[in-house]
């Protein structure tokens, strides 16, 4: 019994001690006050001030400035062959001939009607020469002088109806001979040599002139009056840059907008724009699809922030801005265009001020923030070191 009385007691002393051991951490914990978290490593950004351009965006499809089927203008076997599918050709470029032998026998046959009308013009033109003298002498009646003059003209007349003939028949002979009508990026070869072609009707090759290369956007039809009014302001000339819509690393083509289409299509509610890229060395091509910026007008002076600054939340974007003290304010903001990486705030931030571009993540308002790199082209800010290297660099 003496054994149980001494357990029982011990194990009372252990649990006295350990809740007293209990309420002393308890009371250190209180009177060492609540732990201050560590500063959030951020990177940040200055708020920049600068005039930009406004841009209405839009989808565009390329179609080439000319596009032309190269059709016969003379029916016969097609001969030769002097271009490949894709190939680019210069205007005057020969690029096809036709049987050419039908055609020279044509013009052989009309130059010697030719000479021979001509020889028959000369005879009657004697005739009433010769007889003029014997009609002053009344020599001949009046009436016979007159045959003779009507010979002469109806001779001539046959003279200008020989020389059409030749002229048709010469123009038929050059006919045999097809030339590039435009520089331009040649389609696919229809028909191969050997085969008959018709006048008119065989559509031998299309070529596309792709410099410049025309863009159409269709705009909602919201965006009508906007764009009128900067057709008015800038004499019906517009920039506009594009990029091919499925370039990860996109180049940009510069040019002009400067027509607009009579009437809004009242099916899919859109106004149709066409504009004009230089397109020197083809990296353009027709049917592509690219993405437009249509400059409209310049905006002076607005806030500009880097596009990482802004975050987007249930009230709409906002961004952090690093106070005097080192903590963070949330802004709600009201943004515009986003111009080379840059987003236009209309309200919400100042040229000048420092917002957060890297961390926004673990920050709310009154965090207090430790600034690690800095976005703006001036550099990087370096981070502290500890006191520890300090002194060890010191002592090297």
């Amino acid at each position: 019994m003496k054994y149980q009385l001494t357990r029982s007691h011990f194990y009372s002393t252990c649990a006295c001690a350990l809740i007293s051991l209990l309420l002393s951490t308890g009371c250190s914990k209180k009177d060492a006050g609540p732990q201050k978290l560590p500063a959030v490593k951020v990177h940040t950004g200055t708020v920049m001030q600068d005039s930009v351009p406004l841009y209405i965006k839009s989808f565009g499809v390329l179609t080439a400035n000319i596009t032309i089927d190269v059709v016969p203008q003379v029916s016969q076997i097609l001969r030769k062959i002097n271009i490949n599918s894709g190939q680019h050709v210069e205007q005057g470029e020969l690029l096809y001939v036709i049987d050419q032998r039908e055609f020279k026998a044509e013009v052989d046959k009309a130059r010697a009607q030719l000479i021979s009308n001509e020889a028959e013009l000369q005879v009657a033109k004697d005739k009433v020469r010769r007889n003029l003298e014997l009609l002053k002498s009344r020599l001949i009646s009046p009436q016979d002088f007159e045959i003779l003059v009507a010979q002469a003209e109806e001779s001539a007349q046959a003279v200008n109806t020989a020389k059409a003939a030749l002229d048709i028949a010469e123009l038929d002979l050059s006919y045999t001979e097809i030339y590039a009508p435009v520089k331009g990026v040649c389609g696919m070869i229809n028909v191969d040599a050997g085969n008959y072609v018709i006048a008119g009707s065989t559509n031998l090759i299309s070529i596309n002139q792709l410099d410049p290369v025309l863009v159409n956007f269709y705009l909602p039809s919201r965006d009508f009056s906007r764009i009128q009014d900067a057709f008015a302001k800038n004499n019906g000339q517009l920039e506009v840059k594009v990029a091919p819509a499925d370039d990860k690393d996109p180049v940009y083509y510069k040019g002009t907008v400067g027509v607009i289409d009579n009437q809004i299509n009242q099916k899919t509610g859109t106004i149709e724009v066409q504009g004009s890229i230089p397109n020197q060395d083809y990296a353009l091509w027709a049917g592509e699809f690219v993405y437009g910026w249509i400059k409209i007008r310049d905006l002076d002076d607005v806030a500009l922030v880097y596009e990482t600054a802004v975050a987007v939340g249930e009230k709409g974007p906002y961004a952090f801005v690093v106070k005097s003290d080192k903590t963070v304010d949330m802004r709600e903001l009201e943004i515009g265009e986003t111009v080379d990486n840059k987003i236009v705030v209309l309200s919400g931030l100042k040229a000048g001020e420092t917002v957060v571009t890297r961390g926004q993540m673990n920050l709310k308002p009154g965090t207090e923030v430790e600034v690690v790199a800095s976005d703006d082209p001036s550099g990087v800010v370096p981070v502290k070191k500890s006191s520890s290297s300090t002194s060890t660099k010191s002592k090297s």
